[in-house]
């Protein structure tokens, strides 16, 4: 079992920093690429936080901060025939354009016949069991006390109506959880609670990050700018509850977001949330926002008297200059060199 660091060494009685990672299915890839911006960097991260997809990221990286390793396990396991059994990439529904929340894109795929019909007689379109195969192939039976970063799951409640915070035991049954999207995957049962992802009610868990202990919460934010599709002259009466979702859900998040020190957000606009099979080019667009936000981060620390020396790790940095990235057949390298050109053009 690893040693877990649970709290700065004696050395660095210094504020903690907590990165706050949001869903967004598979568009969560993006968070690989600011994690290896913040590791190339020598940013801090003392505390991790995740929601959905970044709560999955977030595990991973806590166990193993190697964003070059995680890179290519992800992109192993998105290909291979544990996953397509998964069917998670075969759910009904349709592209998205502009921003759109998890909850609002369940609503969109209810427009089509089947998965109406399915949702009216069942609590769900898929089965729990397929989403917990899928999470484990990743991460086999690790718990939080296995973590080199402390980490928390964030999930909502539907029997008290509350987030909770899910820091220990397994993590596949806390990950399970926080990525039960309503619709798609049944509540999941933890004790007395049913919990599922709480991304429409908090996308961002920036407030956990808080409650956890942070000091200065880092969020990254799967997303464009905060627009939002408009209702057509021929709305029906889906395409109302769809602006009314994403009303609420953009309203929620800039309230959330006025809590974090610092977002990066990437733009993942025109791209679907299922499409697992461009996880490079949101990898590259993670980076390319986190590449943006450096100036401001180091910025940040420093006005906390944070410092980032050259060649130590501070807190739970763990850089590796990055310069290894396994090849895969389709070319896993493409993501570090063009963000390298979009970084000196």
């Amino acid at each position: 079992m690893k040693e877990r660091n649970t709290s700065l060494p004696s050395s660095h009685k210094r504020p903690k920093v907590a990165l706050a990672l949001g869903g967004g299915g598979a568009r969560g890839f993006a968070h690989l690429g600011v994690l290896h911006v913040l590791e190339r960097e020598g940013i801090p991260v003392d505390l991790i936080v995740g929601t959905s997809a970044g709560a999955i990221v977030g595990a991973l990286y806590s166990l193993s901060p190697d964003i070059d390793e995680l890179v290519h396990q992800i992109s192993e396991h998105t290909r291979s025939e544990n996953f397509r059994r998964s069917k998670i990439r075969r759910t009904p529904l349709q592209k998205s354009k502009g921003r759109i929340s998890f909850f609002s894109a369940m609503t969109q795929a209810v427009k089509k016949r089947i998965a109406y019909q399915l949702l009216v007689t069942r609590q769900s379109l898929l089965k729990t069991e397929r989403l917990e195969e899928s999470i484990r192939s990743l991460l086999g039976d690790a718990t939080f006390e296995d973590t080199r970063i402390p980490f928390h799951a964030a999930t909502l409640d539907l029997v008290s109506g509350e987030e909770v915070l899910l820091s220990e035991g397994e993590l596949v049954n806390a990950l399970v959880a926080s990525a039960s999207l309503p619709g798609y995957f049944p509540p999941h049962p933890v004790g007395n609670k049913r919990l599922v992802d709480i991304g429409f009610v908090n996308s961002i868990p920036v407030t956990s990050a808080y409650d956890a202990g942070a000091d200065i919460v880092i969020a990254s934010v799967i997303g464009g700018n905060g627009s939002f599709p408009t209702v057509p002259e021929d709305a029906t009466g889906i395409d109302v509850v769809l602006r009314v979702t994403s009303i609420a859900a953009n309203f929620l998040e800039k309230q959330v977001l006025e809590r974090a020190s610092a977002i990066i957000r990437s733009d993942v606009r025109g791209t679907h949330w299922a499409d697992f099979e461009g996880h490079y080019e949101y990898i590259l667009k993670g980076r390319i926002a986190a590449e943006r936000m450096v100036p401001d981060l180091k910025r940040l620390l420093a006005d906390h008297s944070i410092e980032l020396p050259g060649n130590s790790t501070n807190g739970h940095s763990l850089s590796n200059s990055g310069t290894r990235m396994p090849q895969t057949e389709n070319g896993s390298h493409r993501w570090k060199a063009e963000s390298k050109e979009t970084k000196t053009s």
